[in-house]
């Protein structure tokens, strides 16, 4: 066997892919959040006691400037939410923090500084920050709605070429590295948030 053959052999994951303890294929995790499917249902509105009554067709309720369309990702510490903001009429992501969790003082601050340390950085691989804020005590994040996939949803998909893993390593590797040099550390680089 030739060196770059067992190289390759050697780098290969023997576990079958997905592995049988993986997410199900719809849904991924972007930063502690979990993204569902776009058929999936959305959340019930007691798990939403922080929204407005909706006024419009098209929409599960309102958030401060924003018409809430869908629910598309939740998890331990919060919901993520695809709105639309009403003045600038801009599809957005809007994270909100879970009242419950947003109640303890050291995850406020964390949320709250690490917010603004992201906000900081300028990068065209840095998906960027709007806005952060309070409204009677949900916390909450506003992000560009990104159209497209996540890596892991690509993956579930096929396998990439050579060209694609570069491409998107360099891209990756060029997003931490300005996010480090602002003092920024990600603690959940995976598939599901690239």
């Amino acid at each position: 066997m030739s060196d770059s053959k067992k190289t390759i052999d050697t780098l290969r994951d023997p576990r079958p892919w997905p592995p049988d303890s993986a997410p199900d294929p719809f849904t991924s995790t972007v930063d502690g959040f979990s993204a569902k499917s776009p058929s999936e249902p959305d959340v019930q509105l007691d798990e939403q006691s922080f929204l407005s009554p909706p006024q419009a067709e098209g929409e599960i309720g309102r958030f401060r400037g924003y018409r809430i369309v869908r629910k598309i990702g939740e998890g331990g510490m919060g919901l993520v939410f695809e709105a639309e903001d009403i003045k600038l009429k801009r599809r957005v992501a809007l994270k909100v923090m879970r009242p419950e969790i947003a109640t303890r003082d050291g995850h406020r601050q964390r949320f709250v500084r690490e917010a603004q340390t992201a906000a900081a950085v300028d990068h065209v691989h840095i998906v960027p920050i709007h806005q952060v804020g309070d409204e009677n005590g949900a916390l909450f994040i506003v992000m560009p709605f990104l159209k497209g996939e996540s890596l892991e949803a690509r993956l579930q998909r096929s396998f990439l070429g050579i060209q694609e893993v570069v491409k998107i390593g360099w891209q990756t590797a060029m997003g931490l590295a300005a996010a480090h040099q602002s003092g920024l550390i990600h603690r959940d680089i995976k598939p599901a948030n690239i």
